[in-house]
């Protein structure tokens, strides 16, 4: 799947996890009987749906920014699927109190639809904060959440006798198995037993990592660290007191917005959000200038010329200079308006939405590629395993190159293969494209190509255009961006 479809999900299930929390709140205040017949799991349930909610928000966000992220996805699916098991316990009581068909179907889904979202919890909490894990030996844990996940939802789905919610009784399981009815209340009792157990170690593989990082990666961790030991303390307490199920959902708030936190003020998975938003003012006022400079070097020196081509045209008439006199002076103009037509195309196609005002360089040049790519061009691209900070001037000129390039290539070269390459290389950062096209052909330098050397230039780099001798254009950009 491409980026924007990557991130176009991500939104969307944010969105829908936002949306289900909101009809979650709202069929408890419709309801009076969500509220009385549970108090205590009903003033749990407001901090757990409102913390999954910025759970899947904060994962939209890390998406946002790296479309493939582990912790991006394991963020938005734990915030989902919390918020609709909540909505499944919400839609069975209201279809049980008024005698839904319905009714068995909800209740049957509200005793195992909790499960999904321990287990991503469970994966998100031993995959902080990067996504991976630390070594073999949790390989072993995560195969452990796993397997009693699956099992869990086994167990549960059926077991014979009363639904898990109190608010459904005296409804039972309509697919529980009455001959295996013994082996199954043990399994569930077991399963209960091992799940503080599993919490408590998942939640040593972030700690584990807080004492072994850096200063920066240690600020990051705190808060979110304290939100993980409040909740696996209380946790064991929820099963035992109602004190307990209230501060369990209010740990289960705690450590989502202790994430946001960290994100926000901390720059937890390098989303510096202060950065971004620099860097899209930046981005925006830079594009203005270039429109400013565009439009008086260019267009605006082009209509001047063709404005003086009429006047003097009109004036060879008026002497009624000889016929190939007029016509060639015509001509010229005729050409010259040609070539502001291309200049206006070129200005349309650039004051699009830039790609750079709602992604890094190496996403929206991920997209630019995957654009070209569905236009039928083979391109494939490299990128660097970490780009260095970039001036926004600088990012719009690397991006820039790269799509004019791209368009040449597509447009001229008749090439089979292409390749965008994004590297850095010493204190400078480097964008090559390389077709195996046709070739310059001995065509001279147009508007395009003026545009990119210009741009480079601007910024104090080295722009190159050759030909390998195996066929084809090289194009290179190299801009000093990495400070010493």
């Amino acid at each position: 799947m491409t980026v924007a479809v990557l991130r176009t999900a991500a939104v969307v299930a944010a969105t829908a996890t936002a949306a289900a929390g909101v009809a979650v709140f709202w069929l408890a205040v419709r309801l009076p009987t969500l509220l009385t017949d549970d108090p205590s799991g009903a003033v749990a349930t407001a901090p757990f749906v409102l913390g999954m909610v910025i759970l899947a928000g904060t994962g939209a966000l890390v998406l946002r920014e790296r479309a493939g992220s582990v912790m991006g996805w394991l963020l938005v699916g734990t915030g989902l699927a919390g918020v609709m098991g909540r909505l499944a316990m919400a839609l069975a009581v209201v279809a049980d109190d008024r005698g839904h068909a319905l009714a068995p179907g909800l209740g049957w889904v509200t005793n195992w639809s909790w499960v999904p979202a321990q287990v991503l919890a469970l994966l998100l909490l031993l995959r902080l904060p990067d996504g991976g894990l630390s070594g073999a030996r949790w390989r072993v844990v995560q195969a452990a959440v796993l397997v009693w996940g699956a099992c869990a939802v086994v167990v549960t789905a059926t077991v014979p006798g009363p639904l898990g919610a109190e608010q459904l009784a005296p409804r039972t399981n309509p697919l529980g198995i009455a001959g295996a009815a013994g082996a199954l209340d043990n399994a569930l009792g077991l399963l209960f037993a091992v799940q503080p157990v599993l919490l408590i170690a998942v939640v040593v593989a972030p700690l584990v990592r807080w004492r072994r990082t850096d200063a920066r990666g240690r600020r990051q961790l705190r808060v979110v660290a304290g939100a993980l030991v409040t909740l696996a303390v209380v946790t064991p307490l929820a099963t035992a007191f109602e004190a307990g199920e209230v501060a369990e959902g209010l740990a289960w708030l705690l450590v989502p917005a202790s994430v946001a936190y960290a994100v926000v003020r901390h720059g937890l998975w390098d989303l510096d959000v202060r950065r971004n938003l620099d860097r899209l003012r930046g981005v925006r006022e830079a594009e203005r200038s270039r429109l400013q400079r565009d439009l008086h070097d260019s267009l605006g020196p082009m209509l001047g010329s063709i404005a003086m081509r009429v006047e003097a045209a009109r004036n060879l008439v008026a002497a009624q200079a000889p016929v190939d006199e007029i016509d060639r002076v015509l001509a010229s103009i005729g050409a010259d308006t040609e070539g502001a037509v291309v200049e206006v195309r070129r200005f349309i196609d650039e004051l699009g939405p830039s790609a750079l005002a709602e992604a890094d360089l190496v996403t929206a040049l991920e997209e630019l590629v995957a654009r070209y790519r569905e236009a039928g061009l083979e391109v494939t691209f490299a990128r660097p395993s970490r780009l260095p900070a970039m001036r926004p001037e600088a990012e719009i000129a690397v991006y820039r190159v790269a799509s004019e390039a791209l368009r040449n290539v597509l447009r001229h070269a008749d090439a089979g293969r292409c390749r965008v390459s994004l590297q850095v290389d010493g204190a400078d950062v480097v964008l090559d494209v390389v077709d195996d096209g046709l070739g310059l052909r001995g065509h001279p330098e147009g508007v395009g190509r003026r545009a990119m050397a210009q741009r480079v230039a601007d910024l104090g780099g080295m722009f190159s255009l050759s030909e390998p001798a195996g066929g084809g254009v090289h194009v290179t950009a190299r801009l000093a961006e990495v400070p010493n």
